[in-house]
């Protein structure tokens, strides 16, 4: 079917929902787990050695939306975007692009055709539109109104596709609400899912997180599907901590195959942000490097950037050690969240327990095997 997407050689262990499987699109083929690269964050002058995966996100309002449709904007769109998919590529890399109708409301039918336009032009596989806005008052009737939504946008891609269609599951939705919105995915034969936290952690979300799957393995699709998570949180990065549990990369033990950007936006004006932000020195907080060597996100400060810093590493040392890196610290999070993935990729291909490999790491503690362990018990 058109709409699926070509799922091969799955690997699933014993003893967690740890997975790798072969994704075919067309001649490109690349293997999970895997984490994409978001390309805009990253400048030209750095080439990861992984690059299965690009992520690009656009973000739109009505206003812009209604430029775009009644002018030539809409041009000027499709050349910056054609830029970040040209920017460090490969044959095999497969393209996701996100459009974001930022609004509390349901896009119109005509805001539905542009967004997927968008989506399904720079995409090798198309996503239906996330409306995180809509999602924050949800009701019951809401999500009669979000299935038909659903189904409108997979119709108006259908009108002229050869791509996969991802849904999309967003993890705020109350439990009772997710059956029909699955209903629709597996009526319309979709078995890719991106699945937005919206900032939420694994451990804040692993009772959702065990009723999807949970959802998923009744209706026989969890095995079948594709998994992409989006806007996960890394954890809570306490102010007097020197190093925060790093809890993101954990989703890959439950059953997410590609670990994907953080898209969430402040919504206080900028200037009254910045004020809260220096005088609870939030912002130095959230400067963290990950080190994959411990499943830690470390404080950073210059001697701790030497300290962790990895040989595999494309980032320059020098880089990091400027005295403001919130920038490039995202990009060397990325990298290594990269490499890490490709090291669980090898571990399951020698059929090892990832299971059992990420218990030696320092800030994975017993709560966090139990909760990976639970989620594969029959």
């Amino acid at each position: 079917m058109t709409k699926q997407i070509q799922l091969k050689d799955i690997s699933i262990p014993e003893d967690s929902l740890y997975k790798s499987q072969k994704v075919k699109i067309g001649s490109k083929s690349v293997r999970t787990p895997n984490k994409a690269i978001e390309i805009r964050k990253v400048p030209s002058s750095i080439v990861f050695d992984h690059r299965d995966f690009k992520e690009i996100y656009r973000v739109f309002k009505e206003k812009s939306i209604q430029k775009a449709r009644t002018t030539n904007h809409e041009e000027s769109i499709n050349k910056e975007i054609n830029l970040l998919r040209s920017r460090n590529s490969t044959d095999d890399q497969i393209t996701l692009t996100f459009t974001e109708f930022d609004s509390s409301r349901l896009p119109s039918d005509k805001e539905i055709e542009f967004l997927t336009d968008m989506s399904h032009a720079h995409s090798d596989i198309t996503s239906l539109p996330l409306i995180p806005q809509f999602w924050r008052y949800a009701k019951a009737e809401n999500v009669t109104q979000y299935a038909k939504f659903a189904r409108e946008c997979i119709k108006t891609i259908e009108q002229l596709n050869n791509k996969p269609i991802m849904g999309v599951i967003p993890m705020r939705i109350a439990r009772d609400f997710l059956p029909t919105i699955l209903d629709v995915y597996q009526n319309e034969g979709i078995n890719a899912f991106c699945i937005d936290f919206q900032g939420a952690t694994v451990g804040s979300s692993k009772s959702k997180i065990r009723n999807l799957l949970r959802n998923l393995k009744q209706r026989k699709m969890l095995e079948e599907s594709f998994m992409y998570g989006i806007n996960l949180g890394s954890g809570k990065l306490i102010k007097d901590k020197e190093v925060v549990p790093a809890r993101d990369i954990l989703s890959f033990g439950m059953a997410v195959d590609v670990l994907g950007g953080q898209h969430i936006r402040p919504r206080l004006p900028p200037d009254i942000a910045r004020k809260i932000w220096a005088n609870k020195n939030i912002e130095q907080n959230r400067i963290r490097l990950f080190n994959k060597a411990d499943y830690g996100y470390y404080k950073m400060n210059r001697s701790v950037a030497s300290e962790i810093y990895p040989t595999d590493s494309k980032v320059p040392l020098s880089m990091l050690q400027k005295q403001s890196a919130e920038k490039i610290d995202k990009i060397f999070n990325m990298e290594q969240q990269g490499v890490e993935a490709a090291h669980l990729r090898e571990i399951l291909k020698n059929n090892e327990s990832p299971l059992s490999y990420i218990q030696s790491k320092k800030y994975v503690d017993d709560a966090d095997i139990r909760d990976i362990k639970n989620l594969r018990k029959k």
